[in-house]
């Protein structure tokens, strides 16, 4: 994995690309709010829900010049530097980054037996409300881009209320 100042030198290598449109730092790298896993029945489960999650926020993100052209991308990719390639797998536009969110989100939906299920619910609903209805792969770049951060800043309320979660008194 890519980490600290390594992804510092990726992002200047890649800025200096001409097929690079723009990177995004992370906004929520450093501010991760601490979650009280006896909220879940499947403790461990919750935090590798979590920790998927996290991950993702903590990713920068990545937009080319590719656009749909996904063969051409991976073309491009392959005559970069290993790290660099390493980086851009796990680009936060990309739909697998997605799909293993998503995973997340879903997982920490199982078993919840926190306060105000009701609210939860509707965070955790809402992280990909307004996901456009075509295919993602035809989504255009910029669009990615604000999916993303719409997403990121979703997946952060979401655990910004997760984290002032009790359980319930017990009866």
């Amino acid at each position: 994995m890519v980490k600290g100042k390594d992804i510092s030198d990726i992002e200047q290598l890649l800025l200096a690309d001409p097929h690079v449109m723009r990177i995004s730092r992370p906004a929520y790298a450093a501010d991760v709010p601490a979650i009280d896993y006896s909220l879940w029945q499947d403790k461990k489960q919750a935090e590798e829900a979590v920790f998927s999650i996290v991950d993702y926020l903590q990713r920068p993100c990545v937009v080319d010049i590719f656009g749909v052209d996904h063969s051409a991308r991976k073309r491009w990719e392959a005559t970069l530097p290993k790290k660099a390639q390493e980086l851009l797998d796990r680009n936060p536009v990309g739909a697998n980054a997605l799909s293993v969110v998503g995973m997340g989100v879903y997982q920490l939906g199982q078993g919840y037996r926190g306060t105000n299920h009701e609210e939860f619910a509707r965070l955790r609903d809402g992280v990909f409300g307004d996901f456009p209805s075509c295919p993602y792969y035809s989504v255009p770049a910029d669009e990615k881009f604000m999916i993303v951060k719409r997403t990121k800043t979703r997946l952060y309320a979401m655990l910004q209320f997760l984290s002032k979660q009790t359980r319930p008194a017990k009866k």
